[in-house]
């Protein structure tokens, strides 16, 4: 846990083969990091274990990883390139949080859970692809991404919580399959469709 916390003139991480999981809020704040390398043995990174990592610009995660915990990359504002794998199987809520810089994303068919607030404030997302096996979208999944323009919900999505898509206001095409059971309240609030 805080391994690197605050070390604001790192630059660049290399993760050794035998490291299987990063800590809690191992290199929060700092602020220097333009360059992460993970190794392929890794499987889980821990809650907010890059969170205010504004230098990062782009992550790419090996096939070993299994979860992101809770905010792993929360207001890394320079990230906008992001490169799932298709092992994936969990992203914590806010993971992606206030991710400015962040246009476009895929998620892999391992991913049946999108957390509360995953992608909440990414100002400048413009297009998510959402795997074919997501069968729950939680509570303020997209709210304020408000260049959001067009998102296509997988068939085997069951339900949509509220403020899922609350000021996504650019948003202009939005399929809702006939497998949603259940659509809470608010989900397009201070949407324009």
């Amino acid at each position: 846990m805080y391994a690197f916390y605050s070390c604001t003139k790192l630059k660049e991480v290399l993760f050794g083969n035998s490291i299987k999981t990063i800590g809690i809020n191992a290199f929060s704040y700092c602020i220097g990091i333009t360059n992460i390398i993970l190794n392929e043995d890794l499987e889980l990174i821990e809650y907010g274990a890059f969170s205010n990592c504004l230098g990062i610009k782009s992550i790419k995660l090996p096939d070993s990883v299994k979860k992101i915990s809770s905010g792993v990359f929360y207001n890394c504002g320079n990230l906008s390139n992001v490169e799932l794998n298709n092992n994936l199987e969990e992203l914590g809520w806010g993971a992606f949080v206030n991710c400015f810089s962040l246009t476009s994303i895929v998620l892999p068919n391992s991913i049946k859970i999108i957390d509360s607030s995953l992608f909440e404030g990414c100002i400048n997302l413009k297009s998510i692809v959402l795997g074919d096996n997501v069968e729950k979208n939680f509570y303020n999944a997209f709210s304020n991404c408000v260049n959001l323009e067009d998102i296509v919900l997988p068939n085997s999505l069951e339900l949509i919580e509220t403020y899922a898509f609350t000021n996504c206001m650019g948003l202009k095409n939005i399929f809702i399959p006939f497998s949603v059971k259940t659509m809470e309240s608010f989900i397009f609030l201070i949407v324009q469709i």
